[in-house]
């Protein structure tokens, strides 16, 4: 008996939670402002901020002013929509702040937004860690150029060619292949560049390595052919050496 009563206690506190708390849980309320942050111009990692920042401030039509609190604290104000404020980080203490903002209506209503927590922390955290970002792209540019850049001879004894960090493409025009300038303007699917053997400007995808050991051959080849049928090859130092006779023809004597 005494089993049941204990039993039967229990599921009348149950109940009697479930009616009078279930009802309190669901009068709370979301707060009538949505206040967020935006960065203007400085430095946010997580929680932390530094630089230039803004309230932006999301409610009903009805507010016509809202204050803007750091700390519970005033520190401007907006009367027309959208509602905003600009403020600087470094004005204020270093550390932990709560960041907040007051509503009010035509009819004198005053409504209350959600509050933001963030650590405000100095200019000279904020260098360290971007010099920290910069030398680590650095350090990747720099592993990834010599990881693949083409090193030794290929398989008839030449020195390969190395195309840089841009990587190499071949000219659709003359076929000739050349590393990308580091001027060349990139275009996502593509780069913007001249060509240096034949001087044409074109839109040119990165090739693989494996395209670009094939155009070497066959300008090798191509140079070969051109050297037994007792052409000058463009570029060469005979050439060279005939267009100096050519322009000393002209000078005065």
């Amino acid at each position: 008996m005494r089993k049941m009563t204990v039993i039967l206690f229990g599921v009348i506190s149950l109940l009697w939670a479930s009616m009078v708390v279930l009802p309190v849980a669901a009068q709370e309320e979301a707060p009538a402002l949505s206040l967020r942050l935006s960065r203007d111009f400085g430095y946010g990692s997580g929680l932390q901020i530094q630089g230039r920042f803004s309230y932006r401030l999301d409610g009903p039509d009805s507010v016509v002013r809202v204050e803007f609190l750091l700390d519970e604290e005033v520190i401007g104000e907006d009367g027309e929509a959208p509602f905003r404020l600009n403020f600087v980080t470094d004005n204020y203490a270093e550390g932990w702040h709560t960041l907040s903002a007051r509503g009010y209506t035509a009819g004198g209503e005053r409504l209350v937004s959600n509050t933001v927590q963030r650590q405000f922390v100095p200019p000279q955290q904020t260098y360290t860690r971007i010099g920290a970002v910069l030398l680590l792209l650095v350090a990747f540019i720099v592993a990834r150029y010599l990881i693949t850049r083409r090193r030794g001879t290929d398989a008839s004894g030449r020195k390969r060619r190395s195309y840089g960090l841009l990587g190499g493409t071949v000219c659709p025009r003359c076929g000739r292949p050349f590393a990308f300038p580091v001027w060349s303007v990139n275009l996502m699917a593509g780069r913007v560049a001249r060509c240096p053997h034949c001087g044409k400007w074109g839109f040119m995808q990165r090739a693989s390595p494996q395209v670009l050991a094939a155009a070497e051959t066959l300008e090798r080849e191509l140079e070969e052919e051109e050297g037994e049928e007792g052409t000058v090859v463009p570029g060469s130092e005979e050439e060279r050496l005939r267009r100096q006779l050519d322009d000393s023809r002209y000078d005065d004597v």
